[in-house]
């Protein structure tokens, strides 16, 4: 009977501890394994394709009008001159094998792939960088498809593709977000994921698409534009002198003839519109240098050309230039405006803005990164591969130099104190251990001690010399050799 009791007691316990695992967990996580919340894009008509509508600034057109404002806008163009300069400035392609070492002969097969992509832009992987490079900058995002052989056999080439011709579509049977393009015919075509990529820059909360960096130029340029009409409209008519032509009422009143005085007052209005229309027409015929003459009954003068007492327009383009200067993410300096600043203001706000490009530049090593593992995959390599581009000074060489040279006084005192040991000080400063005991510093009292009287070439006696300097020049030569003993 004991057998029995215990075997029920073992079966019991068992039981308990299940239920009480599935009740904890049950308590514990949540009651729905699905997704609760929705987007606010998600909507619940029979003919919403799923498709993820893009917003009204992120357009096509809105997209074309930003393109036209790049090339054509001064200020513009020399931005996106600045960021492909400074962001395209080198890179270092490398595949690193599982173990995190370097795999030559995988290397050596992207290197040879590098120059031939990329055909329709000159070829080669820096024009495509900079082709990536505008698009981010431009639209905020980039898209990138690599195409391969048919037979697999290798990578054909990297093409860069338009961001804004690609949209984001949920599947209906998973519910994953897929990458279409819409076709001719109307339909969305899915996109492979393996060999087409889509990177955005700042996408919003349920928003895939990226977020152009120069969109406020838009709003700043066509308030430029208006701006620049109505000052040219001013300058037209105020900032030009003009000939100011006065037809004296009392002489044309003397020079009229008494017969179109007496036929009436429609005679005599007949006959000073057609005066005064005379006089309109020669002046109008009248080229810049033509010289003219007239009758006492006209006078003339000179009006106008006095904008700047009337108008100050200085103040609304520096404010202008501000908002453009701001909409296109520059510095004031890099769009040849010259504003005064402290080498400390100078120096952080460069460092801001070099942070700016690397952000770009991260999505450029991103996307080009995954495009070289489908080449490594298709050539059978096991590896992944690691862009490194060239970084931007940020700082003075010489002041990191006499920062560097103060924290090492620093670490020599905290040895010296038996703070630290040397090992530990090493580490810090050169990032390994020490290779050998600390020295003394050799000070100039101490260099001019450790000198022999054979390499003393001073206190060698001169003939020239009087006795009087002589007796002076041996006695410091005896006190050095004290000091040596």
């Amino acid at each position: 009977m004991a057998f029995w009791d215990r075997w029920f007691k073992k079966r019991m316990d068992y039981d308990v501890a299940k239920v009480v695992r599935a009740s904890m967990q049950n308590a514990v996580l949540p009651t729905t394994r699905a997704r609760e919340t929705v987007t606010k894009w998600e909507k619940q008509f029979f003919w919403y394709e799923n498709v993820i509508p893009r917003s009204e600034l992120k357009t096509k057109q809105v997209m074309e009008n930003l393109r036209i404002i790049r090339d054509i806008n001064p200020d513009a163009s020399m931005a996106v001159w600045n960021i492909l300069r400074l962001a395209n400035n080198g890179h270092e392609l490398e595949v690193e094998k599982p173990n995190g070492t370097v795999d030559k002969r995988a290397t050596d097969y992207l290197n040879q792939l590098a120059p031939n992509v990329g055909k329709l832009y000159g070829g080669g992987t820096d024009q495509l960088i900079n082709v990536l490079l505008l698009t981010g900058y431009t639209q905020g995002a980039i898209a990138l498809e690599v195409e391969l052989f048919d037979d697999l056999s290798g990578v054909k080439e990297f093409h860069a593709v338009d961001p804004s011709t690609l949209d984001f579509r949920r599947n209906p049977d998973t519910g994953e977000p897929e990458l279409v393009q819409k076709q001719t015919t109307g339909q969305y075509k899915v996109l492979n994921p393996e060999t087409v990529f889509y990177f955005p820059i700042d996408p919003d909360v349920g928003d895939p698409h990226g977020r152009s960096p120069i969109l406020p130029v838009l709003q700043i340029v066509f308030f430029q534009v208006e701006v620049l009409k109505d000052l040219k409209k001013v300058i037209h008519h105020q900032g030009h002198q003009r000939f100011d032509i006065k037809v004296l009422e009392e002489a044309i009143i003397e020079n009229m003839p008494d017969e179109i005085k007496h036929q009436g007052p429609d005679a005599v209005k007949n006959f000073v519109m057609s005066y005064v229309a005379d006089v309109r027409s020669q002046m109008a015929l009248l080229e810049a240098d033509d010289d003219f003459f007239h009758t006492d009954s006209i006078e003339i003068d000179m009006a106008g050309g006095a904008i700047g007492q009337s108008l100050d327009a200085t103040r609304v383009i520096d404010i202008i230039n501000q908002q453009v200067v701001t909409a296109l993410k520059q510095l004031p300096i890099l769009l040849g405006r010259n504003e005064g600043t402290t080498e400390t203001h100078g120096t952080i706000q460069w460092q801001i803005y070099v942070n700016g490009i690397e952000s770009i530049k991260r999505g450029i090593k991103r996307i080009l990164e995954r495009a070289y593992n489908v080449a490594l995959q298709v050539g059978g390599f096991q590896g992944r591969a690691v862009i490194t581009f060239d970084s931007l000074r940020t700082s003075d060489r010489l002041k990191d130099a006499q920062a560097e040279e103060v924290e090492t006084r620093t670490k020599i005192a905290q040895i010296n104190q038996g703070w630290i040991d040397n090992d530990e000080g090493a580490m810090e400063i050169v990032g390994h251990e020490a290779v050998a005991e600390p020295k003394a510093p050799v000070t100039q009292q101490t260099a001019q001690t450790n000198v022999t009287p054979e390499d003393n070439t001073d206190n060698q006696e001169d003939p020239n010399a009087t006795d009087d300097s002589q007796r002076s020049l041996k006695k410091k030569t005896v006190r050095g050799l004290k000091m040596v003993k």
